[in-house]
């Protein structure tokens, strides 16, 4: 029988492997089965001048909820930066591009798909 060890930290930025060796993530990353990972709302990029990785949010009209971040769907939005869903066009409201950051009011006389 093989023993795996899953322990992490109470705030969540250190796990301890099968081996018995802590890891503590990086600044604004936490572990998740035994590996680091960024937060929700954010990615990780590389620098291409140093190659050095670090986790970024998600700019206004993407989201992540797996560590990659989207661009939000025609008919949805994120109006902030580190979203981890986009949020529907209400009522009366309507957006046909994907990366919105808001819904725009729907012309008088026509109404949104989503109506």
């Amino acid at each position: 029988y093989e023993l795996v060890l899953k322990l992490e930290s109470p705030d969540g930025t250190e796990f301890v492997d099968a081996m018995n060796i802590t890891t503590r993530c990086p600044d604004g990353q936490i572990a998740s089965e035994q590996t680091c990972r960024c937060f929700p709302g954010s990615e990780l990029v590389e620098d291409p001048d140093t190659g050095e990785t670090s986790c970024v949010q998600c700019r206004p009209g993407y989201f992540s909820a797996n560590g990659l971040c989207q661009q939000c769907a025609p008919g949805t939005f994120a109006p902030k930066a580190g979203t981890t869903e986009c949020e529907l066009c209400a009522p009366g409201s309507a957006i046909a591009d994907f990366g919105s950051k808001s819904c725009a009011l729907c012309e008088p006389g026509t109404a949104s798909p989503m109506a």
